[in-house]
């Protein structure tokens, strides 16, 4: 949506482009929400805009402030921001206090902050300032919530929000029998899922996927390159004590930001590779690793999203045990067919098409001859 500086705007189109505007900031500012804000003058025109860019930065109401050359056109101005204004200190002082002492005739905010240290208070400031405060049209409660979603899924459920990247052919195989996987997807597609690395911000993945690949997990497209990516590692049987010693995964990243889950009486085995703290024995749940107990333990440490990016056998029990909130499905224009161990929604099992998961706001794109497919999982599954 390309708009000069000067055009006229109603409220749902400078909506509109405050949520492009927070769609910039992906990949940027966990834990906070990507937020987009956009200043009309007394007339309806666009004055500036701006978007939260990184994590301790301006939030995205100062940075539209910050592009107002002309400080006398705000009054009678209206903000519109897609989410409510922040009103305590924590990074950066709170946006609601600027926004108070402003000359502004109106404020329109996208979603109310369910953050208990803000969750009303800044609009109620504004309010008191004597400035309009109103909420944005229902026709785009949809797509505020999507953009925020992650954020909003931590403050309300205390839970990380767990993205489940699968790239498979189109007959649904993430490899053959022999163990060959690379590549089923092209560079595009790749390139696609290191932005999602950053979005998410951490990854989840088995020993036997890291040991098989020598993965680095990291992200290796701009603007990113240098972007902090923990990752978690699920190894029951401590394959890869000795392995990371030497792993590339180890050398792109500080032993900080590698976390180790393990059976019982594992956890001094990678005593000379991770810092104490960064191995847990976690309880065992049909056999295998709590994979529910896991993410809690993952969400007590505060990461609000993790990315789940492994073979088939560990994606597909996320997939069946309903531990995902949302798909990223790369599909490749292969058909692979051998063997059914190769599927990473095997564990599913279904008996009837009425218990079949159908996927909500699905989103479709494609990729040079790939497919991206990015849904999220229905609360009733």
């Amino acid at each position: 949506m390309e708009v000069e500086i000067g055009s006229p705007l109603s409220i749902e189109q400078a909506f509109r482009l405050a949520l492009e505007e927070a769609r910039k900031g992906f990949g940027g500012v966990s834990p906070n929400p990507p937020v987009g804000c956009v200043i009309l003058d007394a007339k309806n025109r666009l004055l500036a805009k701006g978007h939260h860019q990184k994590f301790g930065g301006p939030h995205a109401e100062v940075e539209a402030f910050n592009r107002v050359e002309d400080k006398s056109l705000l009054h009678g101005a209206k903000f519109i921001v897609t989410l409510e204004p922040c009103s305590h200190f924590g990074k950066t002082p709170p946006c609601a206090d600027l926004l108070s002492s402003l000359p502004l005739a109106e404020v329109h905010y996208g979603l109310k902050d369910p953050n208990p240290l803000v969750s009303g208070k800044g609009l109620e400031k504004i309010k008191g300032a004597g400035i309009g405060v109103f909420s944005a049209p229902p026709s785009l409660q949809g797509e505020l919530e999507e953009v925020a979603e992650i954020f909003l899924h931590f403050q309300r459920q205390k839970k990380c929000f767990v993205g489940l990247k699968v790239a498979s052919s189109l007959d649904g195989r993430m490899g053959l029998s022999n163990g060959e996987s690379q590549w089923i997807t092209n560079a595009v597609s790749r390139e696609q899922g290191h932005l999602l690395r950053a979005y998410y911000g951490a990854v989840l993945t088995s020993a036997t996927s890291v040991i098989k690949d020598d993965a680095r997990l990291n992200v290796r497209v701009p603007p990113f390159e240098s972007k902090k990516i923990p990752v978690f590692l699920l190894d029951r049987a401590a394959k890869s004590a000795e392995f990371l010693k030497t792993a590339k995964l180890m050398k792109v990243r500080s032993p900080h930001d590698v976390f180790i889950f393990t059976g019982k009486d594992n956890e001094n085995k990678w005593a000379s590779v991770l810092p104490e703290g960064q191995v847990l024995s976690a309880p065992l749940k049909e056999g295998n690793l709590d994979l529910a107990w896991i993410l809690r333990e993952i969400s007590a440490r505060g990461y609000v999203s993790v990315m789940v990016e492994a073979g088939p056998r560990l994606s597909s029990a996320f997939l069946s045990q309903g531990l995902f909130d949302r798909l990223e499905l790369f599909l490749g224009n292969k058909i692979l067919g051998d063997s059914p161990e190769g599927s990473w929604s095997k564990g599913l099992r279904l008996l009837k098409l009425d218990q079949a998961l159908s996927l909500e706001a699905l989103r479709i794109r494609t990729l040079g001859g790939d497919l991206w497919l990015s849904g999220r999982k229905p609360e009733s599954f």
